[in-house]
């Protein structure tokens, strides 16, 4: 048991202190354990490379448990810095998402566009073909054909049941 008094001179104040013995051993032990874990942190191991027909030391490193730890640590911080830098320094880079070039959203809605009305107009061909075949298959009399309207094409078509996806057989 240890007990003492203490002046604190920023507070003006005396302080009672009372440490029990297992306290003590306490506070020791941890001391201990902690001296004991950097010592095996720091303790020196070697390692060597033998032939095994001649037993002879081909090669050895001296190595800690520390150095093994700070050499694979930084090796994995050098392989993330240089794939870093492979990715944002290469045009890869424009694979992730939301690292593409400002004019690029512009340029793909005016392509969807364009898309869309080039789909229209193969629709209108489509339909305008299906009429021309069933002309020449007998099924509609020309002088019963309507003006090329896309309305009324698109009316014809729901009444021929007509897929959009429609294959032309000539």
């Amino acid at each position: 048991m240890l007990s003492f008094f203490y002046f604190d001179n920023r507070h003006k104040k005396v302080t009672f202190v009372y440490i029990n013995k297992f306290a003590i051993g306490a506070m020791k032990k941890k001391n201990s354990q902690f001296k004991n874990f950097l010592h095996k942190l720091r303790f020196q191991y070697r390692v060597s490379v033998m032939n095994e027909n001649t037993l002879e030391e081909t090669w050895h490193v001296r190595l800690s448990r520390l150095s093994v730890i700070v050499y694979f640590s930084s090796l994995i911080l050098a392989t993330f810095v240089v794939l870093t830098l492979l990715i944002f320094a290469s045009p890869i880079r424009y694979y992730l998402p939301g690292y593409g070039e400002s004019g690029n959203r512009s340029s793909i809605i005016n392509e969807s566009m364009i898309a869309d009305s080039l789909l229209n107009d193969t629709k209108l061909q489509t339909g305008y073909m299906n009429m021309i075949r069933s002309i020449i298959q007998g099924d509609i009399k020309p002088d019963s054909i309507a003006q090329l309207d896309s309305a009324k094409l698109n009316d014809y078509q729901r009444t021929l049941q007509i897929s959009p996806n429609a294959k032309l057989n000539m």
